[in-house]
């Protein structure tokens, strides 16, 4: 053994009580990292797999950008040879005011409207969107 293996092997002798904790927190700071990852994955697919049941999957996707398009072209999508379902879907991240500076997604369907944190889901409203506005079909 080299002697740097000699001294480590010394200092942990000496310090048996520092290396179970840095051994402990090794070892929590990883197990957090992976539940808090499980987590949030967990959470993604429960929003995904809420939005398929609502509005089915879909396999094709219309989407003008921020700005969004008219409803006609919604008219348009569903009227095209092949289209069996086609509903608006907006989704926005905004910032909150308080606490300063937080993401938030605004998932919105016809009649629904989900806010969603990086860690929960906020709330599920039902929502009677006015006539004429804007839409943008997109899958979340």
């Amino acid at each position: 053994m080299d002697g740097l293996g000699l001294v480590t092997l010394r200092q942990w002798q000496q310090h048996k009580l520092r290396l179970a904790l840095t051994i402990v927190g090794v070892a929590l700071g990883v197990a957090v990292f992976f539940a808090v990852r499980s987590t949030t994955l967990t959470l993604v697919d429960s929003l995904n797999s809420t939005i398929e049941k609502l509005a089915g999957k879909s396999t094709l996707q219309i989407a003008a950008g921020d700005t969004g398009f008219p409803i006609e072209f919604l008219q348009v999508a569903r009227e095209t040879p092949g289209v069996k379902f086609a509903e608006p879907v907006t989704e926005t991240i905004v910032e909150t005011i308080v606490p300063v500076g937080e993401k938030i997604l605004v998932l919105g369907l016809v009649g629904l409207v989900f806010i969603v944190r990086h860690d929960a889901l906020l709330i599920g409203v039902y929502y009677d969107p006015p006539q004429g506005a804007p839409a943008r079909v997109s899958e979340p």
